[in-house]
């Protein structure tokens, strides 16, 4: 994709801090078709599945990706504003 290409390895450079961000890239990286992310919030979960995302685009693997998030918190249960 044209415009891209700055972001063709990017994923790979991403180092994780903490066992979580480890074991989030090593899934992300696997076979399989769906990753579900959950936590609490500053854990690095948005960065490494947008960076993640954008980076498999640039590299042609994907055509699109779709991030999303739930409307309950799922710590508090608290609906989100949106």
């Amino acid at each position: 994709m044209e415009g891209l290409e700055k972001f063709k390895g990017l994923f790979d450079a991403l180092e994780p801090r903490s066992e979580g961000q480890k074991e989030l890239k090593e899934a992300l990286l696997s076979d399989v078709d769906l990753v579900g992310v959950f936590g609490p919030t500053g854990t690095g979960k948005s960065l490494f599945s947008i960076i993640y995302g954008i980076a498999m685009v640039a590299e042609g693997k994907f055509r699109r990706v779709v991030l999303a998030r739930p409307v309950i918190d799922v710590v508090t249960g608290r609906e989100l504003q949106l």
